[in-house]
């Protein structure tokens, strides 16, 4: 007999901010499970973006606080007030409200409605999680992407609250052994349980595999954040491009951080590429893997530092897989862990832009080659590294430890 199992999924940030909570959502509501997803309110823009990615989707979304307001400016003071405090305290109460502006608000809303299950999506959203299963007797579970205790604005308070609520919870979720391992040092209770970064199959339909796509000499580099700015290796992009053919282009997509355009327009046309140079806006969560279908070669450029970054494998790695495009990496030990499953990747060290160009002249010089490399990402993605396969480790947890007989 089929049991509903009733979920509500805790956000530090808006949903079309948390592709993570969005999969979880997406896979528990299809199965017929009932979920209620809280996330704090930021703004309008973000709120806009939420309505559409909602529209049509299983599960229901509510704001922990309904629109910016005079309480926004509160929040925030609050905030700032308990960050102040909590560097002489050092209170768990204080350690809350300096992660998360309006945290206890958002407890409240978790906690409004009995569910079976209470997940928390980051540290910041932990506390409010803890207090909804707590009031209501319920399991816990976390999702750990970032390890933002390492943050040196306010990692001391996320250190806290992973000392204080790791241990409560049944399971721990992370997106690279690197992370989880340094989370189970860390005092979770369990050995966590990796849950990569990977795509839904369903964000691909529509896209035609790489042998079927047209060919014109031109060889598209990509690029995808939602923010375009320094320490994220762009400046490897620019000078390899430099170094390549005149048939190369570099296509970024994401917003432009404050004073970073003027900055890489300024490096762009010191090397003389600015005008192989394209940028393009956000586009909406679901439409990600489809945007990137029209380029070539997909580029990760994470850092070494901070560590967290170089643990992990981001969404936008997986996302170029999923569409079918060959990869190029920089090498942390977290996209040498992804990369296993995809022979045909490449890889350079992060920093060195001539090693970056040399790794995919071979790709530039050689369409078949290139051609190898797309269509082996595309079948990685359809064997194993996609959502579809991945959720059962998130499904056998929830089976595994839930109080739902």
């Amino acid at each position: 007999m089929f049991l509903t199992v009733r979920v509500c999924l805790v956000g530090a940030t808006h949903p079309c901010h948390n592709p993570r909570l969005v999969r979880e959502a997406d896979t528990l509501a299809a199965l017929g499970h009932a979920v209620r997803v809280v996330t704090p309110y930021v703004g309008g823009d973000l709120a806009a973006c939420d309505r559409r990615l909602v529209a049509g989707r299983r599960w229901e979304h509510c704001y922990a606080w309904p629109s910016e307001g005079p309480g926004t400016y509160w929040r925030r003071a609050r905030r700032r007030g308990a960050a102040a405090l909590f560097r002489v305290s050092r209170d768990r109460a204080l350690a809350v409200e300096s992660a998360l502006a309006g945290a206890g608000r958002l407890a409240a809303t978790a906690a409004a409605e009995r569910a079976d299950w209470y997940i928390a999506h980051t540290q910041p959203a932990l506390s409010a999680a803890v207090h909804a299963a707590e009031r209501w007797d319920a399991a816990l579970g976390f999702d750990c992407e970032d390890l933002l205790a390492d943050d040196s604005n306010f990692g001391c308070a996320i250190g806290l609250i992973e000392q204080s609520y790791l241990p409560l919870c049944r399971y721990v979720s992370a997106p690279s052994r690197g992370i989880a391992s340094t989370l189970h040092a860390r005092g979770a209770g369990c050995e966590p349980v990796i849950l990569r970064n990977v795509l839904p199959l369903a964000l691909a339909c529509g896209l035609r595999p790489p042998a079927r796509r047209p060919v014109d000499g031109t060889v598209r580099l990509h690029w995808v954040s939602q923010t375009i700015g320094p320490d994220r290796g762009l400046e490897d992009a620019f000078a390899a491009l430099a170094l390549l053919p005149p048939n190369v282009e570099l296509h970024l997509r994401g917003q432009w951080a404050r004073g970073y355009r003027n900055k890489a327009e300024s490096l762009t046309q010191h090397l003389r590429v600015a005008d192989r140079v394209h940028h393009y806006p956000v586009v909406d969560h679901d439409l990600h893997v489809l945007a990137a279908g029209c380029f070539d070669i997909g580029l990760a450029l994470e850092r070494l530092e901070p560590i967290n970054r170089a643990l992990t494998a981001t969404n936008k790695l997986f996302a170029y897989v999923l569409a079918g495009l060959a990869v190029a990496a920089s090498e942390t030990p977290g996209q040498r862990e992804a990369l296993e499953a995809l022979p045909a990747s490449v890889t350079y060290p992060p920093g060195d832009a001539a090693a970056l160009a040399a790794a995919l002249q071979p790709w530039v010089e050689d369409a078949g080659a290139l051609q190898c490399a797309k269509q082996a990402a595309w079948d990685a993605a359809r064997e194993s590294l996609n959502w579809d396969r991945e959720q059962t480790k998130l499904l056998d947890c929830l089976d595994a430890r839930s109080m739902v007989a």
